[in-house]
């Protein structure tokens, strides 16, 4: 299955609109040692020879004015936090480390190697535990695939390997009891039982189906209350059938009889009672403009009530902002390049959920990294390696008296903080 590129990490130069690139990575004992702003966004981002996370200042768009980038291993690239908003973890994939961050101390605190690379890793509920999805990691006499699990409350030790054949994506429960593993070219989803990782007995449980609702399933959401999850079913785009969104009752492991149909599905999110699904059908005919599909779904009545066109691609990121924009981002779509006539375009839709009006934004290049920000009219986004900050009361790029300029490799970008 076709994901985020991690081979596109390669070392550049990064460089703020700040005069000789005027940051210091305070890894000594001079000078601040943490920015002071929230709410923050973290840049994950290479500078040649060392590398960090970029400190953002979240209310005035700028970057922060002490300690504006802490180090987080070489050339560091998806971040993942946890879900008390503690501790994230920072994946470098030229030397398969991953970084954990302490949130509140702005800087590295520990490292623990990975087999091979990954684009999933959930931290349990109490930060105790990272599992972390390797689809290609080899595992004797059985299909690579396996889910490392590592004890990082002190000292990072490996405390378990779980093989599960081509696992590339983990969603875990909010009480922290279950974790849903999804695998590229299959139509299973396996349960964890993480009260059983590490113990004499089996955690893993394949959810049944026996309707067969299940087409290549490569996402999916648990509510709150730890009893029902929404999975995604990627369907032809990914070697399979029928795209659609299903209910999983977590108690007996079972998909439900529950199921809608969509037109394409590889992403999405969750805003209220409403899913947003994003993917690109590989059977409908495609213009230049317009070749992906966005889906609005009903989860109470679990029904569809609008589908909008979007960009092509592979899309792995949607946001929601406000003023009803829903932002859906894609790899892979095709871009047109700022020599030919107008108009430009990238891989990057922004979608007005009241008026229905979808903008493909002129930025070229890969989007890999979506963060709406709460209580504000921006969203940021990483588009084409570039830092951008959207105005979702205009759709586009937003116009700052002093524009903040990063310069270089940026690969993503989340909140500590909210």
């Amino acid at each position: 299955m076709k994901r985020t590129a991690l081979g596109c990490i390669l070392i550049f130069c990064v460089c703020f609109g700040l005069p000789s690139c005027g940051y210091k990575s305070n890894n000594s004992n001079k000078g601040p040692t943490t920015s002071g702003v929230t709410p923050r966004a973290f840049i994950s981002s290479s500078t040649g020879t060392t590398a960090g996370l970029i400190i953002i200042d979240a209310t005035l768009d700028r970057v922060a004015r002490k300690h504006a980038v802490f180090s987080a291993g070489i050339q560091p690239s998806l971040m993942f936090r946890s879900i008390d908003k503690k501790v994230t973890l920072v994946t470098s994939p030229l030397n398969l480390q991953v970084q954990i961050i302490s949130n509140a101390q702005e800087a590295a605190t520990a490292s623990f190697p990975i087999a091979d690379q990954t684009e999933s890793i959930m931290i349990s509920a109490d930060n105790g535990r990272a599992y972390v999805a390797e689809p290609n990691a080899s595992i004797f006499g059985q299909a690579p695939g396996i889910v490392q699990v590592f004890d990082i409350k002190t000292t990072p030790v490996q405390i378990a390997t779980i093989p599960i054949p081509r696992v590339h994506t983990l969603i875990e429960s909010p009480n922290g009891n279950r974790i849903l593993a999804f695998s590229d070219n299959s139509d299973v989803v396996t349960m964890i039982s993480t009260s059983n990782v590490g113990t004499n007995t089996n955690p893993l449980t394949p959810i049944a189906d026996p309707l067969g609702l299940l087409s290549r399933p490569v996402a999916g959401f648990m509510n709150a209350d730890n009893t029902t999850a929404w999975v995604i079913s990627c369907g032809a785009e990914c070697g399979g059938t029928n795209a659609s969104v299903s209910k999983i009752d977590l108690g007996t492991a079972m998909v439900l009889p529950q199921n809608v149909s969509v037109v394409a599905a590889t992403t999405g999110v969750i805003s209220g009672n409403t899913m947003y699904v994003a993917g690109t059908s590989p059977t409908l005919p495609c213009t230049l403009s317009h070749c992906g599909q966005l889906s609005t779904v009903d989860l109470t009545s679990l029904t569809v009530t609008k589908t909008v066109e979007i960009t092509d691609g592979f899309h792995d990121r949607v946001g929601v902002g406000s003023n009803n924009r829903v932002f859906a981002g894609a790899i892979g779509c095709t871009n047109t390049p700022p020599s030919a006539p107008p108009p430009q375009r990238g891989c990057l839709a922004i979608y007005n959920t009241q008026s229905d009006a979808v903008i493909i934004a002129p930025e070229n290049g890969d989007v890999t990294g979506i963060l709406p920000i709460v209580g504000r009219n921006v969203v940021y986004v990483i588009v084409g390696n570039q830092f951008k900050i959207y105005d979702t009361t205009t759709d586009t790029i937003l116009v700052q008296t002093n524009p903040l300029d990063i310069v270089g490799l940026a690969i993503d970008v989340m909140s500590p903080d909210q």
